[in-house]
């Protein structure tokens, strides 16, 4: 009976009544608004719900921080626990998130550029161009030692 549902763009399992009921006046305003365009009232109503709500995600996401920190408080002998810990402080640093942002900005610039065009870019950037200088032959003394082939005791 005291249970309500909310429709969210992004999944959660469960949430405060108070981010439910800013949800909630935030989904009724803007099908007051498409008949009201012109409305400046209306319009900042729905910036300070915008704002009300990214407040108070910040400020839940702090408890929940504090929460996991005093969980995790004497235990950091653990594996996980330090994983978790780096990964909180500094998520920039994982591999995962290096790879989602290159996969990001290679599918920004194909759909920008196309494929032909970023291969190209890739090819003259990366890719080492031909030597243009020419080496010449060893000038140096023969070593009989270094030149001979390998044993089979040395590549075991």
């Amino acid at each position: 009976a005291s249970t309500k549902t909310a429709e969210t763009v992004v999944e959660t399992d469960k949430m405060g009544s108070c981010l439910s009921h800013l949800i909630e006046t935030k989904n009724l305003v803007p099908a007051r608004w498409k008949g009201q365009r012109l409305n400046r009232r209306l319009r900042k109503k729905i910036a300070e719900i915008n704002h009300n709500i990214e407040e108070h995600c910040r400020t839940l996401n702090r408890q929940q921080w504090n929460e996991l920190c005093n969980a995790v408080d004497g235990q950091l002998h653990n594996g996980k626990s330090w994983n978790l810990l780096r990964y909180l402080l500094d998520e920039t640093k994982t591999k995962s998130h290096q790879r989602n942002c290159l996969t990001r900005l290679l599918h920004r610039e194909l759909k920008k550029y196309g494929e032909d065009a970023v291969n190209v870019r890739l090819r003259a950037k990366y890719l080492p161009h031909t030597s243009t200088a020419q080496h010449g032959l060893y000038e140096g003394d023969l070593n009989v030692e270094l030149d001979k082939d390998f044993s089979a005791e040395e590549i075991r």
